[in-house]
């Protein structure tokens, strides 16, 4: 069984492998020598495949959260969402290279044109600082401990789930309540 340690000591175990096939020729016994040799190269023509270094079209959850900096437990919950495609080899959830490279495109934050009226900028701030304000610090607190939990790697309980979902929707209600007086009075977009 090949892991992660047998990869890691191949090295000298292919240097050992060729000190005994030099001892076999010297012995004269240069079948056996070609036959091992033979063991020798088909051996390392699997490391080669085997070794992380080469580029694999699939990556593992692991890999795939390290590639795009997120915890193992938020790419799976991007794969059960359908953020990230993926597929399933025996009970490994796999996803596509391209999927984690598109993933990485599409969240690239690309640099903003500086705004020519600093006003402008003072009436987004107070604008979003108004939205904020509208939503209560108790759900929010809430909702952002257990997104904190999500991230941190832990696997929510259904219990937890339910309570997310419900403070999630708390605070989409507690913002539309807001624009719509905001559009009321004819304010709503106007920064």
């Amino acid at each position: 069984m090949v892991t992660a340690g047998s990869l890691a000591a191949a090295d000298p175990h292919l240097r050992r492998v060729g000190e005994h096939i030099e001892e076999l020729r010297r012995a004269g016994r240069g079948e056996d020598a070609d036959a091992v040799g033979f063991v020798r190269d088909l051996a390392e023509v699997v490391l080669r495949e085997l070794r992380p270094n080469r580029r694999r079209d699939l990556l593992t959850t692991g890999d795939a959260a390290i590639a795009l900096g997120l915890s193992n437990q938020t790419v799976r919950n991007w794969v059960a969402a359908g953020r990230l495609s993926a597929v399933k080899r025996g009970v490994r959830t796999m996803i596509s290279r391209q999927a984690v490279e598109q993933e990485i495109e599409r969240s690239r934050i690309e640099p903003r044109q500086t705004a020519s009226a600093p006003d402008l900028d003072d009436a987004r701030l107070a604008w979003r600082r108004e939205l904020l304000a509208a939503i209560p610090r108790d759900i929010a607190g809430s909702l952002s401990a257990l997104h904190d939990k999500v991230e941190d790697g832990a696997v929510l309980t259904t219990s937890e789930t339910a309570e997310m979902t419900r403070l999630e929707q708390a605070i989409a209600d507690a913002a539309a309540r807001h624009l719509r007086r905001e559009i009321r009075r004819g304010r709503a977009g106007s920064a």
